[in-house]
């Protein structure tokens, strides 16, 4: 359940920069998911970017978060509230548009959490989504062995539209890229390519 808003600032300067433009020239209305969103500070970072590129449009884009833990999910849905520790990587300016301050907890407003449909999910057992633009799972398959990781990455690769993207952690890389499906994109992106053999573990 580690997590914090705009985790890796660099990479979201990426995705807001270069990543979600592209995808958008392609298609208008973006369906995105962030597996394992603990208390939500992914998900929400993802709506905010897109609501400072899009505006109003915005709105129109889906984001699924998902995680296994009900009790993290619950405070996700609630948008917190979140201590001032916990927003301690969003600007002053994004404080103040998207979060309503009580004392000193910060809940995110209704016009951000009704953008993102949250639910519980077991990544290890449960059916996958199909045709997302963009597929969030960072810090997650650390904890699981080799073969697992691979597994998953496979479901994940078939989640995705033929040229959706892929976002992993800082500090995970998907080792036999090429093979598995997976074109290197920019810094922790990937993106899907027709695979060049049979799925194999890295």
């Amino acid at each position: 359940n580690v997590s914090e808003f705009f985790r890796n600032p660099l990479q979201f300067e990426v995705l807001k920069s270069s990543v979600f433009p592209a995808l958008l020239k392609e298609n208008p209305r973006l369906s995105i998911w962030s597996a394992g969103c603990s208390f939500g500070p992914e998900p929400y970072s993802f709506a905010m970017i897109l609501d400072e590129l899009e505006g109003i449009r915005a709105a129109n884009h889906k984001i699924l978060a998902t995680d296994l833990d009900q009790e993290v999910l619950k405070r996700a849905m609630n948008g917190g509230p979140y201590t001032a520790e916990e927003v301690r990587g969003i600007s002053p300016e994004r404080l103040s548009k998207y979060f309503q301050k009580t004392g000193d907890r910060y809940q995110v407003k209704e016009t951000l959490r009704k953008r993102i449909t949250f639910r519980r999910q077991n990544l290890l057992k449960d059916r996958f989504d199909r045709g997302f633009d963009l597929i969030s799972c960072r810090n997650v398959t650390i904890y699981f062995s080799s073969e697992t990781k691979v597994e998953l990455y496979g479901k994940f690769h078939d989640s995705l539209k033929p040229s959706g993207v892929f976002f992993i952690g800082g500090t995970e890389a998907l080792l036999g890229a090429e093979a598995n499906g997976w074109g290197r994109y920019q810094g922790n992106f990937y993106r899907r390519v027709e695979r060049t053999q049979e799925r194999r573990v890295a």
